[in-house]
């Protein structure tokens, strides 16, 4: 534990005590309503139960940790100077660490002249090109999109580093497809991915700026399930959120037609990059794209959906698991950001049978195996325990027809590789399908939602599923969840 882990979290307490919550005088048993460490917590976004272990020495907290809750705090109002964010970063041993101080959401805390501000981001580029105009709208959007890009931790995977140059190629093509769409089962790091080559594309200069919204509807945090957002992202609620990042206030209260033409109008004289991650369901994600096609102008657009889409202007690129090399890559590297080796890397090959190289099961694993025998946290996710399957899973089980269902959970429970469509059309002689219909329909709906992969043998389609979609519908999970009336 680090020695003075006890002053930065007191450090902390105070500035939360002293700062009303949302900037009001909320009244709560004739006390003001101060910032609590669950707003804290749910600012970074970190379960508290999480957070607490961090702050108390029981999990390590490194410097991304410590970024992360600085941001948070300064995202909450508790921390309003620059003195104040050197001096929790000193606290923690810090003092050499590099802030960008221009950028978000740095760029908004009031500069103390006894503050020595020289240490600054190298990579930081002043736009002698925008007007003073452009330049706070451009503040503004950073401010409100980027703070909640920066929590995406990336390893440079070498299969991954090709996967992101094949992607960058296809956003510096002026004639490339306007919207590129990154699809696959959730834990697969699609936002993580997507982040990064967003990251690259501006340190390129190849866009403006970045905008958009996230439709992600709760975060997997410390084994604890986060829940975010409850709405499905429409169309004209990411108008809203554009034309806030816009710093266009005054056009919210525009009809919806009006507020539209106003964005396309923008789009078409900007290059922008427009981002909007993990889109739930089919029908979202085909409404929205179809929607999107006709605003961008001259900007591009990344989406990020564990549904796919079909259409002939969008870019698709399906998401799978980790590699053994990569897996084994992975997890160095993230031992390494822990600074232990709770995992010896002969017990690598097993930790990739059973997440089928899934970044989200490995962290989940490494950070178990801290305080966790190994053998329990593997027994625990080959029956399908804890909540990184609700997490995967219940969203896109709940939108299945009974006839999908069935289908999925017969491929989990008796193909060990792959089938082909001729021995899967027999089955409506078992009873498990109607008719050769019924059947295509449950296909199309599996390949949809990810959780059924295709590939082409001598022209004839075969079919498999990820390690741990079989895992799941080989648990009693799915009728454990009707049963708890979650279906």
């Amino acid at each position: 534990m680090h020695k003075q882990l006890a002053k930065f979290r007191a450090k902390i307490e105070e500035y939360c005590k002293h700062t009303p919550y949302n900037g009001e005088q909320h009244i709560q048993g004739g006390k003001i309503r101060s910032v609590t460490q669950e707003d804290l917590a749910s600012a970074i976004p970190m379960s508290r139960e999480y957070l607490n272990r961090k702050l108390h020495g029981k999990n390590e907290i490194n410097e991304r940790d410590i970024i992360g809750i600085i941001k948070a705090l300064i995202k909450l109002e508790c921390v309003t100077h620059t003195h104040q964010v050197k001096e929790l970063l000193d606290l923690m041993d810090m003092h050499d660490f590099i802030l960008d101080w221009a950028a978000p959401p740095f760029d908004s805390l009031y500069i103390d002249e006894n503050t020595p501000l020289e240490k600054t981001n190298a990579s930081a580029k002043t736009d002698t090109s925008a007007t003073p105009g452009e330049k706070s709208i451009r503040q503004q959007m950073a401010h409100l999109w980027f703070a909640s890009l920066s929590g995406e931790f990336y390893y440079p995977l070498p299969e991954r580093e090709q996967i992101l140059s094949q992607l960058l190629e296809e956003l510096k093509n002026p004639a490339g497809r306007p919207i590129l769409v990154i699809d696959g089962l959730g834990g697969l790091g699609k936002t993580s991915l997507a982040v990064e080559l967003i990251r690259r594309a501006l340190e390129r200069s190849l866009f403006d700026t970045v905008i958009g919204d996230s439709a992600k509807q709760e975060y997997l945090m410390g084994g604890s399930i986060i829940h975010m957002n409850t709405a499905v992202l429409d169309f004209y609620q990411l108008l809203d959120t554009i034309l806030r990042q816009l710093n266009m206030w005054e056009t919210l209260s525009l009809e919806k037609e009006q507020k539209r033409q106003i964005i396309s109008d923008h789009l078409s004289q900007h290059h922008y990059l427009l981002f909007v991650d993990n889109i739930e369901t089919a029908e979202n994600a085909k409404a929205l794209i179809a929607k999107l096609r006709s605003l961008l102008g001259k900007s591009r657009a990344i989406i990020t959906s564990r549904s796919k889409a079909y259409f002939d202007f969008l870019q698709a690129y399906s998401l799978h698991g980790l590699s053994i090399p990569d897996t084994y890559f992975f997890l160095d590297k993230e031992q390494e950001k822990q600074k232990r080796r709770s995992i010896p890397s002969e017990q690598y090959i097993e930790l990739y049978r059973v997440t089928g190289g899934a970044p989200l099961a490995l962290k989940l694993i490494t950070a178990q195996a801290q305080f966790l025998d190994l053998n329990t946290i593997l027994r625990q996710l080959e029956h399908a325990g804890g909540n990184l399957y609700p997490f995967i899973f219940l969203a896109s089980w709940n939108l299945l027809s009974p006839v999908a269902r069935n289908l999925l959970i017969y491929i989990g429970k008796t193909v060990e590789t792959d089938i082909g469509w001729d021995e899967l059309n027999e089955l409506s002689s078992l009873g498990i399908m109607e008719s050769e219909p019924a059947l295509i329909n449950a296909i199309e709906q599996l390949i949809t939602y990810s959780l059924l992969n295709t590939s082409f043998t001598t022209g004839h389609a075969r079919y498999s599923i990820h390690q741990l979609t079989r895992q799941f519908v080989t648990s009693n999970l799915p009728q454990a969840w009707e049963q708890q009336g979650l279906l």
